[in-house]
């Protein structure tokens, strides 16, 4: 008799967790994203110091970046969703400082060079685990809160010419200093504009820190191998824009 209480005790909870998952809200969401660096990431000038390693960057040269989020989320409770986000940014960035540089560094190769073009370039590859709580519903939609926590593989990379040999001439190069993988946090606001059971507009406003500060890297550039460690974490601001469709329950 316990035993068969204990088998139909299992199965309702079983039954139970089954009509649970299967009741489950899922959404995916697809955004593009404009992110504008503040602080140090988007200092432009003394963002090079020198250091016995190669150079010590405390600031990041960046402009306006621009990408795209990919992200699934389930409802974990009335007011809390919780989800997974692949997302990606790349910003340009001004080279200026770098160049002037490492053309000031003494060469003392048998084969001296100049940079003579430099142009450079961030991207941010995102993982991560947003939360979004809902403030406040309205007719068309809601208002809510959002929070991010995850790691970002972050690249720092140059392109451009390098005059040397002789007769001296200028032949391209490339340099991508690889920085690993950072954590970051990220935390904003948004609305939800329902126009339809299967389709929401969405805009976001966030702000996110990734802690960078510590990670090296090291590549070449020309005939140059030099060792960079970043002294600053960046910093950005973003705008987002896109839709969410509720896939229904899974």
């Amino acid at each position: 008799m316990r035993i068969s209480l204990t088998l139909m005790l299992c199965a309702l909870a079983l039954g139970c967790a089954a009509s649970t998952a299967g009741a489950a809200e899922v959404n995916f969401g697809g955004t593009i994203v404009g992110a504008f660096p503040v602080g140090a990431f988007a200092d432009t000038e003394g963002i090079i110091g020198q250091s016995p390693y190669g150079w010590r960057a405390i600031g990041g040269a960046a402009g306006t970046g621009f990408g795209f989020n990919l992200e699934l989320e389930t409802r974990v409770g009335k007011v809390t969703w919780v989800g997974l986000r692949f997302g990606y940014v790349k910003y340009g960035a001004d080279a200026t400082d770098l160049r002037n540089y490492i053309n000031s560094v003494p060469d003392t190769s048998s084969t001296p060079q100049e940079v003579t073009a430099m142009d450079g370039t961030w991207t941010n590859t995102f993982i991560s685990f947003p939360f979004r709580f809902i403030a406040r519903d309205f007719q068309s939609g809601n208002a809510y809160l959002k929070f991010d926590i995850g790691w970002v593989k972050v690249t720092n990379s140059y392109e451009g010419t390098v005059r040397l040999g002789d007769p001296p001439a200028d032949n391209p190069f490339t340099a991508d200093f690889k920085l690993g993988n950072q954590f970051f946090l990220a935390g904003g606001v948004g609305v939800d504009f329902r126009v339809g059971k299967s389709l929401a507009i969405i805009a976001e406003v966030r702000y996110n820190y990734i802690f960078l500060g510590g990670a090296e890297a090291t590549s070449t550039v020309g005939l140059r191998t030099i060792r960079s460690v970043q002294d600053f974490n960046p910093q950005t601001v973003e705008v987002v824009v896109g839709v969410r469709i509720p896939l229904g329950g899974i």
